[in-house]
């Protein structure tokens, strides 16, 4: 369906037979389009808040499993390698403790948009 600029939405269509009571015949159908762009934001939104973390934006561990998951039962059909980089931040929980969270929460994020400048998205 197309708004009053010419740009698509997406729409729910439903369908309804119109009958007379009694009557085996149909009379004419009645056709409901619902616009349903603020639900698939919404969907969009919940599914990037369960694949990505909270605070740095980053890919999560769910979404990590998927990908590497996919990534591996692609490999018989490709001749390929999938490679994983563990990374370790070293005494984070002291930094924590006694630097603060928003300490940590700032390393984090500095770490965070570290590696995201170094590998694609």
């Amino acid at each position: 369906m197309l708004d009053a600029e010419g740009l698509e939405i997406p729409v729910a269509i439903s369908a309804s037979v119109v009958r007379e009571q009694g009557e085996a015949m149909a009379r004419g159908l009645v056709f409901i389009a619902k616009d349903i762009s603020e639900r698939l934001r919404h969907e969009s939104h919940l599914n990037h808040m369960a694949t990505h973390d909270a605070l740095t934006n980053l890919p999560n561990r769910a979404l990590l499993l998927d990908r590497l998951s996919q990534a591996l039962s692609r490999l018989p059909w490709r001749d390929r390698l999938v490679a994983v980089f563990f990374l370790d931040l070293d005494r984070f929980k002291l930094i924590n403790d006694t630097l603060g969270h928003d300490v940590g929460d700032e390393l984090l994020l500095n770490v965070g948009g570290r590696l995201s400048e170094l590998v694609r998205a």
